[in-house]
C-alpha cells in the first residue's frame, strides 16, 4: 500500500510509452550480493556440513539450530543480449486460431481485418532452426534465425492484427516476434505452420490505415 500510488504512476507511464527496440535473446546476470541465512547441519559423523559441501555425498543430517548469514549472489536480472525493432503491427495467418486463443488469454487487444487490404509488410525469412532434443514442459523448444525483408503483400479478410500500441505491447511483441526465445514460435504454437521459408507473421513498421474489428472470443 505505501507504494502503491507510485507503482500505478510508473505503469501508466510505461503503457503510454511509445516502443522502439524490444529484446528478443536474453541472458541471466548478477545483480548484486546478498545476505542469506544459513543453517548449520551436522551429518551423523558429526562433520560440519555447510553449503560448499552439502551435496557432495549423501547425508543423514540433523538441524544445529545454528543460524549464520552468508553472502550468496542474486542472478536476478534477465539482460538483453539481442534486441529488435517493434514495428506498427504484426499480421496473423486466420488459421492460426491456436496463437489468437493464446493472445487473448493473455489479455492481447487482437483484431481481424474486415476487407482485403495491401500493405507495405515485412516478412521473416527463415536461414535455420534448431529444435531441443530434450522436451520441456511437453514442449521441444524452437529457435530460428533469419532476417526481415520487405515486400507488399496482399491479405485477404479475416487476418488477424495485433497493434503494437496496446498496454500489452511489449508482451504481444515478445510472443510474436519469431526470434523471441519464450514466445510461441519458440513454444511450437506455429509449428504446423513453418513447412515454408518464411514464418507465418508479417510485420507493419510504419503507421498505417488498418480497417478491422476488435476479436473478443477465446
Amino acid at each position: 500500500e505505501k507504494h502503491g500510488k507510485k507503482m500505478m504512476r510508473l505503469v501508466a507511464r510505461a503503457d503510454r510509452a511509445k516502443l522502439r527496440k524490444q529484446g528478443v535473446r536474453f541472458e541471466i546476470k548478477p545483480w548484486k550480493d546478498s545476505e542469506i541465512l544459513w543453517e548449520k547441519c551436522v551429518p551423523e559423523d558429526g562433520a560440519e556440513l555447510g553449503p560448499e559441501n552439502l551435496g557432495e555425498t549423501p547425508h543423514h543430517i540433523r538441524r544445529t539450530g545454528q543460524i549464520v548469514p552468508m553472502k550468496m549472489t542474486d542472478y536476478g536480472v534477465f539482460a538483453a543480449k539481442e534486441r529488435e525493432d517493434v514495428p506498427y503491427a504484426f499480421l496473423i495467418d486466420a488459421t492460426a486460431q491456436n496463437v489468437a486463443a493464446n493472445l487473448l488469454t493473455h489479455g492481447v487487444v487482437l483484431e481481424k481485418l474486415t476487407r482485403e487490404t495491401t500493405f507495405a509488410a515485412e516478412q521473416f525469412v527463415i536461414r535455420d532452426t534448431e529444435r531441443s532434443e530434450h522436451a520441456f514442459q511437453g514442449h521441444n523448444e524452437l529457435t530460428l534465425t533469419g532476417k526481415w525483408k520487405s515486400r507488399d503483400e496482399t491479405f485477404p479478410a479475416g487476418t488477424y492484427v495485433v497493434r503494437m500500441n496496446q498496454p500489452l505491447g511489449r508482451l504481444a511483441f515478445y510472443l510474436l516476434d519469431p526470434r523471441s526465445d519464450d514466445g510461441l514460435f519458440d513454444w511450437n504454437f506455429f509449428d504446423s505452420m513453418l513447412d515454408a521459408k518464411v514464418a507465418p507473421v508479417r510485420r507493419i513498421t510504419k503507421p498505417a490505415a488498418i480497417d478491422a474489428t476488435i476479436v473478443s472470443e477465446k
